[in-house]
């Protein structure tokens, strides 16, 4: 566990679950996510069968609609934003 990294050569930058939830944790200490859980406890929703609904502001175990995995929603969508 806790054992995967994310990478790019090329573009320069590197990130761990935990490490990238923490950057969450320090941006959204006004919102729900940041006051509610630790960086700890929101990386172990990125990886496995969790969605994030924005209606109610919390993670699902069944997807809500169409969308995607939370990593999907938290990690990749961001990234894929920038490029």
């Amino acid at each position: 566990r806790n054992n995967v990294a994310f990478s790019s050569a090329i573009h320069g930058w590197f990130f761990t679950l935990e490490s990238w939830t923490q950057v969450y944790a320090e941006h959204s200490r006004n919102d729900s996510l940041g006051e509610n859980m630790t960086a700890q406890q929101f990386a172990s929703k990125l990886w496995g069968d969790w969605w994030w609904n924005e209606d109610v502001r919390q993670f699902e175990s069944e997807p809500i609609g169409h969308q995607g995995r939370s990593f999907v929603t938290f990690c990749l969508e961001p990234l894929w934003k920038i490029y």
